[in-house]
């Protein structure tokens, strides 16, 4: 669940008076399975990981607007575990919480969470998908490309990363996977590329209970300097499942069917967001779910886009998974013929929020580099050259090269 993530986007929830009911107890009519013990542990550890990861991302950018998928950076990271071997592996399986699973039960359980929340709900679409591109004229273990294509459904495919149109080419299926809400993942391959592992995820739903458009008026939203900025602001008073605690108020603003939903969380008067992020842990989410009452209520919320980019090496080798980014990384997995480690991982996602519902979608992208055995040098950009000789030192020539023509 990504809900937790517009903390700072609810302009105010006003508890009315009316009649209160258990919503840990209302029966949803979701012809969906109930999740199988696996998947419940692999939801526990995705949103274990994603809530340590969202509290760092907001500590090192404070008062910044912040937006992640944890499951679009869980899956991806999921498919690059599938390479790793010795302790690479196992820094990868502490920090995405895996212990005590095999790669084979990490694998089916990604493939049957993924088909039970693309099905969970008809009036919502939300979408996932995954691909690996690899560099033309590099070999990769069949075993660790047939797992890609069986649990996660990837399209696998080699492309020649010295021409400029393979950038558009990955490029255009991050585009088509988002629905053109993620156009750009990739800007450049470096010449030791030799691997991408994606991930992409697309929501698109109306509100259960939709807000009038002709309700929403000109509004002011607080910033965390207590400066203030004109905004569009929604309103609406209907029954929702709600919840307060001595640091915020809550709401629940299902979509669709109700199987899926964004819970607001509102820091009281006295308190912030910054007081929040610690509470914000696998063991308070649940129980925090537990505790809603569905309530008449009055809300004011602010119509809202945004983009939102971030790299997340330095975030994940604080988290301990360090050793993947380093020369000293095993994937040989992936291929036992070159030496890999991972040399970022890009995540970008964008949401729009209005009166109908919520758009948002989410890419990540891990990308695979060779270790050099030395220094490298590409002349791929402007450089300056001399002739001499080596007896006197004597200037023969000088150039700048920008053009290099034949």
């Amino acid at each position: 669940m990504t809900s937790f993530t517009r903390t700072a986007c609810a302009a105010l929830l006003v508890l009315a008076a009316g009649c209160s009911r258990d919503f840990s107890t209302v029966t949803l009519e979701i012809p969906a399975r109930e999740p199988s013990a696996l998947e419940k542990r692999m939801v526990e550890s995705s949103n274990t990981f994603g809530f340590d990861l969202f509290r760092r991302i907001a500590g090192a950018e404070p008062d910044k607007n912040i937006f992640i998928s944890p499951l679009s950076v869980s899956a991806a990271l999921g498919m690059a575990y599938n390479g790793a071997a010795s302790t690479t592996a196992d820094a990868m399986r502490q920090v995405l919480g895996y212990q005590g699973m095999t790669t084979d039960e990490i694998n089916r359980t990604y493939r049957s969470l993924f088909g039970l929340l693309t099905s969970l709900d008809s009036r919502v679409r939300f979408e996932i998908a995954n691909s690996a591109w690899y560099k033309q004229g590099y070999t990769l273990n069949e075993s660790f490309l047939d797992a890609l294509r069986t649990w996660f459904d990837a399209e696998i495919r080699d492309l020649d990363f010295s021409d400029p149109a393979s950038i558009g080419i990955i490029n255009g299926w991050v585009s088509e996977k988002t629905n053109g809400k993620i156009d750009e993942i990739i800007d450049q391959i470096h010449p030791l590329t030799v691997l991408f592992l994606i991930n992409a995820l697309y929501f698109d739903a109306d509100w259960t209970t939709r807000f009038d458009a002709d309700d929403t008026f000109d509004g002011e939203f607080v910033r965390p300097d207590g400066s203030r900025r004109s905004c569009r602001m929604m309103q609406m008073t209907a029954e929702f499942p709600y919840f307060e605690n001595e640091y915020f108020q809550s709401i629940s603003l299902p979509y669709g069917s109700e199987a899926f939903t964004m819970s607001v969380f509102l820091p009281k008067q006295g308190k912030s967001v910054a007081d929040m992020l610690p509470l914000f842990t696998g063991e308070n989410w649940t129980a925090w779910m537990g505790g809603y009452l569905v309530q008449e209520t009055a809300l004011l919320f602010p119509k809202f886009s945004m983009e939102y980019e971030i790299e997340l090496k330095d975030i994940l080798t604080a988290m301990g998974m360090g050793i993947a980014f380093s020369g000293g990384a095993d994937f040989s997995n992936i291929s036992a013929l070159y030496d890999l480690y991972i040399s970022r991982v890009k995540h970008k996602t964008f949401i729009e929020v209005d009166e109908e519902g919520t758009e948002a979608a989410a890419v990540t992208v891990v990308e695979f580099r060779e270790t050099s055995v030395g220094p490298a040098i590409y002349l791929t950009r402007p450089f300056i050259f001399v002739i001499h000789d080596h007896h006197t030192n004597t200037l023969l020539f000088m150039g700048i090269q920008t053009d290099p023509e034949v």
